[in-house]
């Protein structure tokens, strides 16, 4: 029995037609987007104390009976980073 030959062996030059990308490393970095909502909520963290300190407490209390959730106060506490973040963000649109 003879085994088959790959003709992907013999390469050719692509046609004259076909266009080839070329690498072009010009640094056009700049025109890439930047996602800055993690570093505003980060920043937005600060002046919502409370409503995390509230959601920390949840956690711990739910971790010690077992059982419940934190649902409303990690609803809280997202809603007032947002509202911190909101106006921030705005800014960096174009």
């Amino acid at each position: 029995m003879s085994t088959p030959t790959s003709s992907a062996s013999t390469s050719s030059p692509p046609p004259s037609n076909v266009a080839l990308m070329e690498d072009d490393d010009d640094d056009d970095d700049d025109d890439e987007p930047v996602d800055v909502l993690p570093k505003l909520r980060e920043e937005c963290m600060s002046g919502c104390k409370k409503e995390i300190d509230n959601y920390k407490a949840c956690e711990e209390r739910i971790a010690e009976k077992g059982h419940g959730d934190c649902e409303s106060w990690y609803f809280d506490q997202l809603a007032c980073v947002d509202k911190c973040v909101v106006p921030k963000l705005f800014e960096y649109t174009k």
